[in-house]
């Protein structure tokens, strides 16, 4: 009895940490998005010291080069054009600091 108690538990800790890593990264609206953020240290001479924290965001790099940005609300709209000329759209919130990190891959 005990074993299967032991391994109940070891399957129930398993699905458990399996499900944070599946909501750790979140495909939205045109982007993968991660609950971790950035942080950027920032000097500008003595104590001039600063902090800031962004939120992290990949864009696959099929998508191509950044053509525009418009503001839409609460949002900004990053507008890419592949090389082949097919115009794709990413929704950003614009109020919130990003750094954004060119991976992934169109299929």
């Amino acid at each position: 009895m005990k074993r299967s108690v032991g391994l109940s538990v070891a399957v129930i800790a398993s699905c458990a940490l399996l499900t944070g890593l599946a909501y750790a990264y979140q495909f939205n609206a045109g982007a993968l998005t991660t609950d971790t953020q950035a942080e950027d240290r920032l000097s500008f001479g003595g104590a001039a010291q600063f902090t800031l924290n962004r939120d992290q965001i990949q864009i696959p790099r099929g998508y191509g080069r950044l053509v525009a940005i418009t503001p839409s609300g609460k949002t900004a709209v990053l507008w890419f054009e592949s090389e082949t000329g097919v115009i794709r759209n990413v929704v950003v919130n614009a109020a919130t600091p990003l750094l954004i990190d060119r991976k992934g891959a169109l299929n």
